[in-house]
């Protein structure tokens, strides 16, 4: 997963989880917490809608 780093600053202004978030959510997966994997998709769908909503209400998209 992005060893060359080609990607970082995309992941870093995105909504996309880090590779350590994507490391903890397949441990919890593994772990059977799926808690803590819901935790994480609800953050990131919080994330998508208010980037969504602030580009909207700026009249952008």
């Amino acid at each position: 997963m992005n060893e060359d780093h080609r990607f970082d600053a995309l992941i870093k202004s995105s909504a996309y989880f880090s590779e350590t978030e994507m490391e903890e959510i397949a441990r919890a997966l593994d772990d059977h917490e799926y808690e803590t994997v819901n935790s994480f998709i609800l953050q990131r769908a919080k994330a998508v809608g208010y980037t969504i909503s602030d580009l909207l209400l700026d009249g952008q998209a």
